[in-house]
């Protein structure tokens, strides 16, 4: 849980106070684990440092897990959550999906490998968004000879 009071600059919305709430439950079991949880931040919500309103104004859940062996493992997760822009932009409520996927696989002398997906998208009546990110990783633990 969390409180904010902000002052906007322009004086548009004045002194403007914010919160955000979430729970999440976890279940861990040898080499798994599984989570899931509910949220709601306000759109006036700030936390100095924080990615700005990228996390604010927005309600919804997730669900998530991975397995993990002595050299490997993958992970994910999926959220649906509703950001409600109406105060700001035309439009009103987005609708997102969002995911996190990834794997990691250990070559004991030769190297490490991660590779990793994440996507966003959303759209209400006047706009559609959407972005993928693939990322990899490749740490090699001795010189190849060729």
């Amino acid at each position: 849980m969390g409180l904010s009071s902000v002052k906007d600059i322009s004086q548009t919305y004045g002194q403007q106070g914010g919160y955000t709430l979430a729970a999440e439950t976890n279940y861990h079991k040898n080499n798994y684990y599984l989570k899931g949880g509910l949220f709601t931040t306000s759109a006036d919500f700030y936390l100095a440092g924080s990615a700005g309103s990228y996390y604010n104004d927005r309600t919804g859940a997730m669900i998530g897990g991975g397995i993990s062996q002595k050299n490997g493992g993958i992970h994910g997760n999926l959220k649906k959550y509703f950001s409600n822009t109406a105060n700001r932009f035309e439009g009103g409520f987005i609708d997102f999906n969002e995911y996190n996927f990834g794997f990691y696989k250990n070559f004991e002398k030769v190297a490490d490998i991660k590779f990793n997906i994440n996507g966003r998208s959303g759209e209400n009546l006047i706009i559609f968004i959407q972005t993928h990110i693939l990322a990899h990783v490749v740490l090699m633990k001795k010189k190849l000879k060729f």
